[in-house]
């Protein structure tokens, strides 16, 4: 593939206004650990296939370049004023009243505006150089799952869900977990020097951030990112999905 001067260009200035975006966002609470991995093994297994690829659209972990990141994005929310199926609706409804407009904007492309099914597409319209088409891969009444569409930065999959409190009643948790490679030589480049990385993170912990504020209850502790780096082998597809 030859990188030509100019892209490399335009994606420098779309990561400095995106650096920008994020500098004037005030600080959120959160708690990264991050972890470098000897194989793929060690993580948890992907609920999806790698080689997932039900139609030329869809772009999976398989064509994707570089290491498999794994990142989960996890908030604990004491006394909430709404149950946790009314909240997951108002997600699926509408994303960009959880989403920092600054750095994305949701506009579906595919299905009942009025409705959230499998199947269903988004175009992700991202501050910067790269833009995230989806579909929707699956989902329940508490959860959801995207996959990456051609075009998308990342190649793999995203989850969210709402789950009861592990310990405490009256309280509940909510995740973001992705399983992804970098698209292409120029999206690793931009991951690997925490550019793209940064602006990714901005993102979803602002989306945590959202969902405390709109269940109406309190933030348990700090939202807790874990990111997980490990190398990925050309042909590897030994974790199957459920």
């Amino acid at each position: 593939m030859i990188i030509r001067p100019k892209v490399y260009l335009f994606a420098l200035i779309g990561s400095i206004t995106i650096i920008a975006l994020l500098w004037k966002r005030k600080r959120l609470y959160a708690d990264e650990y991050v972890m470098q991995m000897d194989n793929r093994e060690e993580m948890p297994d992907p609920k999806v296939p790698d080689d997932l690829k039900p139609d030329e659209k869809v772009q999976p972990r398989s064509e994707g370049t570089g290491a498999l990141y794994h990142r989960l994005y996890r908030v604990d929310v004491d006394q909430p004023q709404v149950d946790l199926l009314t909240l997951m609706q108002q997600i699926k409804s509408d994303p960009n009243a959880f989403t920092p407009i600054e750095l994305a904007r949701f506009e579906k492309t595919k299905g009942d505006p009025d409705r959230f099914e499998i199947g269903d597409e988004y175009y992700i319209h991202i501050t910067g150089p790269w833009d995230g088409p989806v579909r929707v891969l699956n989902q329940i009444p508490t959860a959801f799952t995207f996959i990456t569409l051609t075009g998308h930065l990342e190649a793999g999959e995203i989850h969210f869900r709402l789950l009861p409190h592990p310990a405490i009643n009256q309280a509940f948790r909510f995740e973001i977990e992705s399983w992804a490679r970098s698209a292409d030589k120029i999206v690793e480049l931009f991951y690997e020097a925490n550019i793209a990385k940064t602006a990714q993170t901005g993102m979803w912990t602002g989306f945590c951030e959202q969902v405390v504020i709109k269940s109406g209850g309190e933030m348990i502790g700090n939202i807790e990112i874990i990111t997980q780096r490990a190398p990925y082998e050309e042909g590897e597809s030994q974790h199957e999905g459920d």
